[in-house]
């Protein structure tokens, strides 16, 4: 009965955005667009973004080897599509709930969330890293292994142990 009525609910909401999309932008409009689009770079796109929700479920899988990828492939789904619906990025907060069963306690699923918005930290400024280096000519190379030298150390320091610095050093 749950599951069905789970169903029902996905595909109300689902049908509730196409309208609201055709709301917003008439159709004519969208298959003026669909028509422009090159199917090779509609289908890169559409595997890039594939890739990276599988990269996101690998990283929550780092830190909870026990859970499946799978569950956590889906997790990360519903938690970004809460973050697009959810005014403030409340929807960061659902990741607290579904990822509760796998966590000791809160404060080691707190502390797990902030190494992995570390984590998007650095990717992030190593894609800004490489772009500048694209466009300005800069070797970036020293700035990369600064960061992620820190960012291990940071990382380690948030889990409670103490790393050694001369390790991370060489």
């Amino acid at each position: 009965m749950f599951k069905k009525l789970r169903l029902i609910s996905f595909v109300l909401v689902t049908c509730l955005g196409i309208l609201l999309l055709f709301y917003i932008i008439p159709p004519k409009e969208i298959v003026q667009l669909i028509r422009k689009l090159e199917f090779k770079n509609f289908l890169l796109a559409f595997l890039l973004y594939f890739l990276s929700y599988i990269f996101r479920a690998l990283r929550w899988k780092i830190l909870y080897p026990q859970a499946d990828v799978k569950y956590l492939f889906l997790t990360t789904a519903i938690n970004t599509a809460l973050n697009n619906i959810v005014p403030a990025r409340l929807g960061e907060l659902s990741i607290f709930a579904l990822l509760k069963k796998y966590a000791r306690n809160t404060k080691e699923l707190i502390k797990k969330f902030f190494i992995v918005r570390f984590y998007d930290l650095f990717t992030l400024l190593l894609l800004l890293a490489f772009s500048l280096s694209y466009l300005y000519g800069y070797s970036v190379l020293f700035l990369i292994f600064f960061s992620l030298k820190n960012l291990v150390a940071l990382t380690a320091g948030i889990l409670g142990s103490k790393p050694n610095i001369s390790e991370l050093l060489e």
